[in-house]
């Protein structure tokens, strides 16, 4: 009986076909000890997106949902993960490009590494190289000013 864990990759995509196909491929290239499973739900609601994600490696472990109408980013990752029974839900942002083939095994071992974590967010670079804001606090007056104003690039203490 093979003991390795099963992940499972949900990407909701958006009018980024192009971008998941990429992201698929490479993630289907992951090296590490797990099974991997991806499904991709499209809610474009579009042809032509549709025409794009046609082009997704064809495959047992690799599943797209066209859905009807644009059910919500929270709703179609719920889609998502229900379909299957696995260790690990990766929700996988649809523009995703995986710099390393061990990207999967780092982060299995890094929950490896400590019982208390539960989630893990990985760090986004942009094309550019810049880093987003993927994480904020509560909104407040003060954090709203900061941020749109010449006190964003000041240094924390």
């Amino acid at each position: 009986m093979d003991n390795s864990p099963v992940i499972s990759l949900v990407i909701v995509d958006f009018f980024k076909a192009e971008r998941v196909v990429d992201n698929v491929r490479m993630a289907l290239k992951q090296k590490g000890d797990f099974s991997l499973q991806v499904v991709v739900i499209d809610n474009s609601c579009d042809p032509r997106n549709k025409r794009i994600l046609e082009k997704l490696p064809k495959s047992d472990n690799v599943h797209v949902l066209y859905n009807n109408n644009n059910c919500g980013y929270v709703a179609a990752c719920n889609e998502g993960v229900s379909l299957f029974s696995s260790d690990y839900v990766f929700l996988v942002n649809p523009d995703i490009a995986w710099k390393a083939d061990t990207t999967i095994t780092a982060i299995l071992n890094k929950f490896a590494s400590d019982e208390r974590i539960g989630v893990i967010g990985t760090r986004q670079i942009n094309d550019d190289g810049s880093t987003p804001d993927t994480v904020r606090r509560f909104p407040d007056l003060i954090a709203q000013v900061a941020r749109r104003t010449f006190l964003r690039t000041l240094p924390l203490v």
